[in-house]
């Protein structure tokens, strides 16, 4: 189940490359020649938590998109960005059985690994309700 899940994003990344904001995986190492990208993270939570049917487990958890753009911008960049990806992640059904929930930005401010970007992390928390 968490394979079909990741499977999902990273097939988000792939269509993404050609895009105003490409999207990678978390630990992605390669070269990025855009100025703002998009890094992606699915973190699960532990549970033995039933749902309400009682037939099938609840997975917490996280779906962070660190969104990197240029530095000295302001906020509007990772702002507007939100506000399209909010439009598809936030309060949603995504795919079977994986329901989002209520999203956060919080600016990070400059990236350590390159000064002349900042970084916004837009974290989604969902459930996921499988065997």
């Amino acid at each position: 189940m968490f394979k079909t899940l990741v499977d999902n994003f990273n097939l988000l990344a792939e269509a993404s490359k050609t895009e105003e904001f490409p999207v990678y995986p978390h630990d992605y190492k390669g070269n990025i020649s855009k100025p703002q990208f998009i890094k992606y993270m699915v973190v699960f939570n532990n549970t033995d938590r039933l749902a309400y049917s009682g037939n099938a487990r609840v997975i917490p958890g996280r779906i962070v998109l660190s969104i990197f753009y240029p530095s000295g911008n302001g906020q509007t960049v990772p702002v507007n960005k939100t506000a399209s990806l909010l439009q598809i992640f936030e309060t949603k059904t995504v795919i079977e059985g994986l329901q989002t929930d209520l999203a956060s930005l919080q600016f990070m401010g400059r990236d350590p690994d390159n000064k002349t970007l900042s970084r916004a992390d837009l974290t989604i928390p969902f459930n996921y309700y499988g065997d």
